[in-house]
């Protein structure tokens, strides 16, 4: 498994780790700023997941296919049905 690193927020840790893919990461799409930041991640996996940047903690996976995922955005109503935001 390996981790997704977002050493650029503004965060008070140095750097947030996020892991659950199985392979590398192609796409990070980051909405928001700060502890309340979302991201999401598109993977070789053949996932894209949404994270919690502030946590590090998985919301959940929006796609799993058996081919790569290449890239991911954001579309605000997605993001409210999907994360409670």
């Amino acid at each position: 498994m390996e981790g997704l690193s977002i050493p650029h927020m503004e965060l008070k840790a140095s750097q947030r780790e996020c892991i659950g893919h199985r392979g590398r990461c192609f796409d990070v799409s980051v909405r928001g700023r700060g502890v309340t930041a979302l991201a999401a991640t598109a993977s070789e996996d053949g996932s894209a997941r949404i994270w919690r940047v502030g946590t590090g903690e998985h919301v959940g996976a929006v796609a799993h296919v058996q081919d790569e995922v290449l890239r991911v955005a954001w579309a605000p109503t997605v993001v409210e049905d999907a994360c409670g935001s």
